[in-house]
């Protein structure tokens, strides 16, 4: 199975199929626009088509089969099951948006994390990091069908990623974080009687643009 046409089938992600529907795509991906696409294509050194496959929210084991059935594996069924090996997590881990697309005979998947106001948590980036070093491997050779990139977008660059133990692929995103537009918001914040932040306080204040 082709992998574009694999990671296709695999979205079942409803925000994604919400969406579509309400905004009016007849496709089953969402489109990059031009302005994106080539800042995209710079931090990975990469041409991104126009008609990329776009998805969000999308899950690891999704990737992780989909990378092994365009392997030429056969489709495993309910009568033909196939040893798990480590392929399917059973869990909800997912990456926030998926780009892919085939470029001179390699296939491209391109991994985006995203943080808006509140701070990169390395556990997390490093349980990602595990799982795609299993999906990947930790170093992805020249001449490779399948290349992978991760990229990290937030508001401000930070210096806190811990990247040391992630796969050498991954670990490039650290020194070429991209920029996320992030308009200021309200935020609800449970707090003391002073104001003070506080997860048990019986009062509550706004943090943002009308609230400081």
């Amino acid at each position: 199975m082709d992998l574009i046409d694999a990671l296709e089938r695999f979205n079942r992600k409803e925000r994604f199929h919400l969406l579509r529907h309400v905004l009016g795509y007849e496709g089953w991906s969402f489109r990059l626009s031009d302005e994106f696409r080539e800042e995209l294509g710079r931090n990975i050194g990469e041409r991104v088509p126009p008609g990329a496959l776009v998805m969000m929210d999308y899950h690891l084991d999704w990737i992780s089969m989909a990378v092994w059935l365009s392997g030429q594996h056969a489709l495993p069924t309910k009568q033909t099951p196939a040893l798990n090996e480590g392929r399917v997590a059973g869990n909800q881990e997912d990456i926030d948006l998926l780009v892919a697309f085939k470029s001179s005979g390699t296939m491209h998947i391109v991994l985006i994390e995203a943080k808006g106001d509140t701070p990169w948590n390395n556990s997390q980036l490093e349980s990602k990091a595990v799982r795609l070093r299993e999906i990947f491997g930790d170093t992805i050779p020249d001449g490779a069908e399948v290349r992978p990139h991760f990229v990290l977008m937030a508001p401000k660059e930070s210096a806190a990623i811990n990247a040391g133990t992630w796969p050498s692929w991954m670990q490039v995103a650290v020194d070429r974080q991209m920029s996320l537009p992030w308009p200021m918001r309200m935020k609800p914040t449970r707090c003391d009687s002073e104001g003070k932040a506080n997860s048990s306080g019986c009062f509550v204040r706004i943090d943002g643009p009308e609230g400081w």
